[in-house]
């Protein structure tokens, strides 16, 4: 392998292992829905935050595998009071939640919104390997 080579592959490596990726499952969400799965093809971390100035709001955290895709309720943990939950609700963008999941590599994540009153909702974060 030339030097040219290696230094391109280990790039690669870095930027596909190490630099996380931004994430995005709601945006401006009014209304109850799926959001975007998030689907990596390496085992990452992901590490999101649920903002917006809804009223209220039901956020359930759901995980589908990479055979038959059908999506059922999974936990996520909340460091700032190590609660582990499937679900979160009322929560206000004065004091944003912080989740974390384990996601493998081929599986599907989801924050889908079950319920929603008020404004929007966002679920953002950013996944390490």
């Amino acid at each position: 392998m030339s030097w040219k080579d290696f230094s391109q592959h280990a790039y690669d490596w870095f930027v596909n292992n190490l630099v996380p990726a931004s994430v995005t499952l709601q945006s401006a969400a009014t209304a109850m829905g799926n959001g975007t799965p998030y689907t990596p093809t390496t085992n990452m971390e992901l590490t999101f935050v649920i903002t917006g100035a809804a009223t209220a709001r039901t956020i359930v955290f759901e995980m589908a595998d990479p055979v038959k895709g059908v999506y059922v309720a999974w936990q996520a943990f909340r460091p700032a009071d190590s609660t582990l939950a499937s679900t979160t609700a009322n929560g206000s963008d004065t004091a944003p939640e912080t989740w974390q999941v384990s996601v493998p590599a081929g599986y599907s994540f989801r924050a889908r919104i079950s319920a929603i009153t008020g404004s929007p909702v966002n679920v953002t974060g950013w996944a390490v390997a």
